[in-house]
């Protein structure tokens, strides 16, 4: 049996549809099909995806669910409703297959305050199947299958609360509030996300990401706050949103010399700089609500890839670079990981073969006197 191992963590949006995955790239590029138009509720923005999709939008009639949103105070009226989210992923193979063990990161991490119900569907049923927590401690299902398969297909619904809310102040403990050059968040329980692992280490000058760095230590000693900020939003201006259909994360050195890169290579320059200035920081992959930008009275949904800092007395914060602004409640964390394969939505093992891949997401506006389905997974817990 020839076996590869597959991750499924590529933030990338495809612009083909019905697109045939490559034989050694089968399920690397995830979540098909085609490209929406799309903001940021809280400032113009283009995000780009985990995946490739096509987003369904549904709105469920509701006080108020006809009036369109211009800006972010209008945008309450109709995101006051709870949303639900119905994430399919199909791949078909041309011949019957073994998979081996697979691992799906589609929970919301622990404590997300926006969740209000989660369930997860495969098919065919598996062999074996548990939820667990990755080292990380990410919500991870992971699955096994016995016997050879055409077909394996994974549904996550999600209910969510997307009521637009004030980002709260950032809270930095006393000791932290100014970032000098000598600052390290040194927390034992911190240190994957505040060294590069060995094999990030560059075998190659890297003169464009040593001289970013410099600029910004230069800039020390500087209110951590104000920094923080100042760098999302100077790495969401320099370098130009561009959408890579592609598969992998390019190096800090590459997003820079190109002055371009998606939404996971910004996020991954963003954390490398973040670690050189004495921050612990990770990759994050997850789903991004917003509305849609040529139906505002509508709410959309993809895949997407920020930051989050660790900030002392705070904890982890999100950052978006494509954006420039921190995570908002439309953010809803999947993964966190020390590097970006390790939050990769799924991965695992599988027979060498010729696969075709689909996927869908659908989200539906419910009105605010919807019932919420009891909290649940057809994985067991």
């Amino acid at each position: 049996m020839s076996t590869h191992l597959l991750f499924h963590f590529d933030p990338v949006l495809a612009e083909q549809e019905n697109h045939l995955l490559p034989r050694t790239n089968l399920q690397s590029l995830p979540f098909p099909v085609k490209m929406p138009k799309k903001y940021d509720i809280a400032a113009t923005a283009n995000p780009d995806t985990v995946g490739r999709h096509t987003n369904h939008v549904q709105t469920v009639p509701s006080p108020g669910s006809r009036r369109q949103a211009e800006q972010f105070t209008e945008a309450q009226d109709y995101m006051n409703a709870r949303a639900m989210l119905v994430h399919h992923t199909r791949y078909r193979y041309d011949r019957p297959v073994h998979l081996g063990p697979q691992t799906i990161r589609l929970h919301p991490l622990p404590g997300c305050a926006t969740m209000l119900a989660h369930e997860l569907s495969i098919s065919p049923a598996p062999s074996t199947q548990a939820w667990c927590h990755d080292p990380f401690g990410n919500r991870v299902a992971r699955i096994t299958f016995n016997e050879r398969v055409t077909h394996f297909d994974i549904t996550a619904t999600l209910t969510t609360d997307q009521t637009p809310i004030i980002p709260r102040t950032l809270v930095v403990a006393p000791a932290a509030r100014v970032w000098t050059a000598q600052s390290v968040d040194d927390g034992p329980s911190l240190v994957a996300y505040r060294h590069p692992a060995t094999t990030d280490a560059p075998t190659a000058p890297t003169p464009h990401l040593d001289a970013l760095a410099a600029k910004w230590r230069a800039r020390l000693p500087c209110p951590t706050a104000e920094l923080l900020m100042d760098l999302t939003r100077a790495i969401a201006a320099d370098i130009t949103y561009r959408i890579r259909p592609e598969a992998g994360v390019w190096s800090p050195e590459e997003t820079l010399g190109h002055g371009a890169g998606s939404c996971r290579d910004t996020a991954w320059l963003l954390i490398t700089v973040l670690r050189r200035l004495g921050f612990a920081a990770r990759f994050v992959s997850g789903y991004l609500f917003q509305p849609e930008r040529d139906a505002p009275g509508q709410l959309g949904c993809e895949l997407h890839a920020w930051t989050q800092v660790h900030v002392p007395g705070a904890g982890w914060v999100g950052l978006d670079t494509t954006s420039g602004l921190r995570a908002a409640q439309g953010h809803v964390a999947l993964a966190a990981a020390p590097r970006p394969q390790q939050a990769a939505p799924v991965s695992g093992l599988l027979d060498q073969c010729e696969a075709t891949f689909e996927a869908t997401m659908r989200t539906t506006v419910l009105p605010p006197h919807a019932a919420c389905t009891k909290l649940r997974s057809s994985l067991s817990s």
